[in-house]
C-alpha cells in the first residue's frame, strides 16, 4: 500500500464529513419524532417527563 494521493485524501475527508452530517440529520429527526407527541398532542406532565429521557438516548442509538 503506497502513500494516498492528496485528492484521495481529499475523498475520504468529504466522505467522512457527509457520514457525520447524513447520521447527525437523521438523529436530530429520530429526536423529533420520539418528542414531537409531547407538543402536537399536549400531553400532560407525565407523558412529558417519560418522552424526553427515551428520546435523548434513541437519538444517540440511531446517529451511532
Amino acid at each position: 500500500m503506497g502513500h494516498r494521493s492528496r485528492a484521495e485524501r481529499d475523498a475520504m475527508t468529504v466522505e467522512i464529513g457527509y457520514a457525520l452530517v447524513s447520521a447527525a440529520f437523521v438523529a436530530v429527526a429520530t429526536f423529533a419524532g420520539v418528542i414531537s407527541p409531547v407538543y402536537f398532542f399536549d400531553l400532560d406532565g407525565t407523558a412529558r417527563r417519560r418522552r424526553l429521557p427515551r428520546s435523548a438516548p434513541a437519538a444517540a442509538l440511531v446517529f451511532v
